[in-house]
């Protein structure tokens, strides 16, 4: 049968099957914590004090042989990596966990496959996350549970999830594999496809219009909590760089036009908006979550999905070139 799964539910697909319930009190503690750096600039000794505080769980969950929080942890200390933009570290950890643990029965190892293909997918390497896929679907850690879906293009299109009869082929796990390896596609180095597009002035939008500049293209809503709160930041960032040859183009995924607009002028967002062409969402692997790609002069992907510090220095060094 099918139910109706709220628009929020993309990001937890794409996060596979990880719940507040997996965590202990400390680490959704941290969790929390770090929910808050990645929107900020923080102190190197700020960031020590949570690897600290993760080496100090890390280190109880190994001495009582507690494996699920164990790797639960080494999740959180790649996440935090990968914030720091050390993918390569993370990436790294993520393997050596995977090695360690392959042939165990540790059924939350199926969170290390998936973040491995999100960092995969974050280079733009397709082939890698498949190969991750495939070693998941013959590993002992294959969680049998099929999940298709479709819809997830605004909050007025929720995202549909049929759960048919466990089968051999998929997993909640493959699903969110399955939705990086469309975005590995255009990940970091890849060309942003092409697009044409309106503007709410009911101007023609194209991106080789906007060749030769240094672009953030934003598929927003107002509705999601880590863009809205991110948004003072933007409009910081954007007024510091737009006179170096930065521009933001938005695309607002709300079905509700004219919310939309109506947020846009209250909060008075600088940048251009248009509408979202359908056949781009889908190319993109966009499935009702906010995201945003960040172009570089030539067309060629720098990042996808930064925010907060992140974003400002990407910036800065892309116009700096």
């Amino acid at each position: 049968m099918k139910r109706v799964i709220g628009w929020l539910v993309a990001g937890w697909l794409v996060s596979a099957s990880v719940s507040a319930m997996d965590y202990s009190a400390e680490q959704l503690q941290i969790l929390s914590e770090l929910q808050v750096m990645a929107q900020g600039s923080y102190t190197e000794a700020e960031w020590t004090a949570v690897a600290r505080r993760l080496d100090g769980v890390l280190e109880h969950a190994r001495q009582h042989a507690k494996w699920d929080a164990y790797i639960d942890t080494q999740v959180i200390r790649a996440n935090v990596m990968s914030m720091r933009g050390q993918d390569d570290q993370a990436l790294a950890l993520l393997q050596k966990t995977l090695s360690d643990f392959e042939n165990s029965d540790v059924k939350v190892l199926r969170k290390v496959y998936v973040e491995i293909a999100s960092l995969y997918a974050r280079r733009g390497d397709q082939a890698a996350v498949t190969d991750i896929m495939n070693r998941f679907q013959k590993s002992r850690h294959f969680d049998r549970e099929t999940y298709a879906f479709s819809g997830g293009y605004g909050p007025s299109d929720p995202i549909m999830v049929a759960r048919p009869a466990a089968g051999v082929d998929g997993s909640i796990s493959m699903t969110a594999m399955n939705v990086y390896r469309t975005q590995a596609e255009f990940g970091a180095g890849q060309i942003f496809p092409d697009f044409s597009a309106t503007g709410w002035n009911g101007a023609p939008v194209t991106l080789a219009s906007l060749r030769g500049t240094v672009v953030l293209v934003d598929f927003w809503s107002p509705g999601w909590f880590v863009w809205n709160r991110d948004l003072p930041n933007r409009i910081h960032v954007f007024n510091t760089y737009h006179g170096r040859g930065f521009e933001i183009l938005g695309f607002s995924i709300d079905a509700d036009e004219a919310s939309a607009r109506q947020f846009a002028q209250a909060k008075k967002i600088p940048w251009p908006q248009a509408v979202p062409p359908r056949g781009l969402l889908r190319t993109l692997g966009i499935f009702g979550e906010v995201t945003n790609f960040l172009i570089d002069r030539d067309g060629v992907i720098i990042g996808r999905n930064l925010y907060g510090a992140e974003l400002d220095m990407a910036v800065r060094r892309a116009v700096a070139r």
